[in-house]
């Protein structure tokens, strides 16, 4: 029963890191896609400059979910099974 809760948990985390991989994902091409839109100075129009300002300054606030994802994914009891 033990190791069965510990897999399931362990998926959940899997689960849980590869919708955060997707979403962040998403969420940097919409900031560097979105950035890029408006006109600014040359060096800014580039994709390597954006994705350095999405790295400093919004990365850090998605690592941090993603580590409060992964505490509620563990903290959470296991969901009981109706066929056990």
């Amino acid at each position: 029963m033990k190791g069965q809760d510990f897999n399931r948990k362990l998926v959940n985390v899997g689960w849980a890191i590869s919708g955060w991989l997707v979403f962040s994902s998403l969420y940097a091409l919409y900031y560097v896609v979105s950035n890029l839109a408006e006109p600014t100075d040359a060096y800014a129009m580039t994709w390597d400059f954006q994705l350095l300002m999405f790295a400093i300054f919004r990365l850090p606030y998605l690592v941090l979910i993603l580590f409060v994802l992964i505490a509620v994914v563990i903290v959470l009891p296991p969901r009981k099974d109706p066929d056990r």
